[in-house]
């Protein structure tokens, strides 16, 4: 190797480096035990090294030119990629500038080209495989991946990759095991890979990126870390929304029969206030609410029913809004009471008895006794804790990440899905 040589592989090897690449390593994989080296030293590129070295050198300087802010010299990469179509480095490159430039059919573009083109280049697989990830084409990103876990099954006979290569490869994968549901995988797969190079800031990176944002909350979801709040809320609600339009005869029927009496006192006020001053909707859930509540042993088998059908439209009034000019009908809590006979301090009292004989936990929206045109325009019901730390609102989350919240209980149907009503 002459002097000329010894400096491009000198050169590539800063421009590595700037890259981000760390010490030499070896991982073995478990199932199959292969071992293959990671190197962060320049490899071997033929086709490059088949060209003049003037080219070469021009080649090189490009390459370091654009090493950051590749945007910049998209044109003269691409012009490049016209001239050296054999030198994969390039088509690697122009696709990064696409990217970076925010340019989605571009990016589309060059990484299907490349990967069309090089079907074993690491460069090319991944980042045709993260294109169809962010667009979600899992059917075309499962066929992409072809069962791939490992990165020597897609370059087979070879031991030994770049760091650069690996680091790739591990981050595209990661993705797709998380948008395909295999959160445990996936999650097992970047632990691996911290305690390999904990220190290396492209893992730190995707350490980050991996549980902030959007995926870091289907991941979460799909590991069953986010709290599940409506699980059971919403199978009492599934049940509850069949008897909304039944009876009192009905009704009873689920209440003990030394109980009927009580029950039939406290829906009869129920009825009245709400046929009078609340609606339809207020009803059929105040009645639900006196069945759970006539029920032996409760304490609601005692006092005055005037009271218990006071609290229980308090609460229900609490949840609903009642209170709030904007919504229909309105009414004050303290009216409420009067409208029962009873005194605003007594339908207060009562209204936290409801509550803690139903599980029903003040200044929270209880999705099981919401009136149904609420639930969805209530943000309370949809709010979630991502695990980088901001609160959102699902309604906003792309579909995965909606469907794994609606599985994972966390929340009550899926946004645009009424027929729940």
């Amino acid at each position: 190797m002459d002097k000329k040589q010894r400096k491009l592989k000198k050169r590539r090897r800063d421009r590595e480096r700037a890259q981000g690449v760390g010490d030499a390593v070896k991982e073995p994989t478990q199932g199959e035990l292969i071992y293959f080296t990671i190197t962060p030293e320049p490899m071997d590129d033929p086709d490059m090294e088949a060209l003049p070295l003037k080219e070469q050198e021009r080649l090189h300087d490009l390459l370091d030119r654009s090493t950051i802010g590749a945007a910049k010299f998209r044109k003269e990469l691409e012009r490049a990629v016209e001239r050296y179509p054999q030198v994969r480095p390039l088509w690697n490159r122009v696709t990064a500038a696409a990217s970076e430039a925010g340019d989605e059919k571009g990016f589309e573009d060059w990484s299907r080209r490349t990967y069309e083109r090089f079907p074993d280049y690491i460069f090319g697989l991944t980042s045709y495989l993260m294109y169809h990830l962010n667009e979600g084409n899992l059917d075309a990103a499962a066929d992409l991946v072809a069962g791939r876990l490992v990165i020597t099954q897609v370059v087979p006979g070879r031991q030994e990759f770049h760091l650069t290569e690996y680091l790739a490869f591990e981050r595209a994968i990661i993705h797709y095991l998380i948008a395909t549901g295999k959160a445990k995988l996936a999650v097992a797969r970047l632990d691996g890979l911290i305690e390999l190079m904990k220190d290396h800031p492209f893992v730190k990176h995707l350490h980050d990126q991996v549980w902030s944002g959007w995926d870091g909350l289907l991941l979460a979801l799909r590991l069953g870390e986010v709290e599940s709040h409506t699980t059971e809320q919403a199978e009492e609600r599934d049940e509850r929304e069949q008897s909304l339009t039944l009876p009192p005869e009905a009704l009873r029927d689920c209440v003990p029969p030394p109980l009927h009496e009580r029950f039939d006192e406290m829906v009869g006020v129920i009825d009245q206030v709400c046929d009078e001053f609340l609606d339809e909707a207020y009803r059929g859930l105040a009645r639900v609410m006196a069945v759970e509540l006539c029920q032996e042993g409760t304490p609601a088998t005692r006092g005055k029913p005037e009271s218990w059908a006071a609290g229980v439209l308090h609460v229900l009034g609490s949840i609903n809004f009642l209170s709030d000019s904007t919504f229909e009908p309105v009414m004050s809590l303290s009216d409420l009471a009067d409208h029962c006979g009873v005194s605003p301090a007594t339908g207060s009292n009562k209204a936290k008895a409801v509550r803690d004989l139903l599980g029903i936990e003040p200044f929270t929206s209880d999705s099981r006794w919401m009136l149904p045109e609420l639930v969805d325009g209530n943000p309370l019901v949809w709010l979630v804790e991502r695990p980088d730390g901001l609160l959102v609102d699902l309604r906003d989350a792309p579909r995965a990440v909606q469907e794994a919240a609606f599985k994972a209980g966390v929340i009550p149907f899926l946004p645009e899905d009424s027929s729940f009503r």
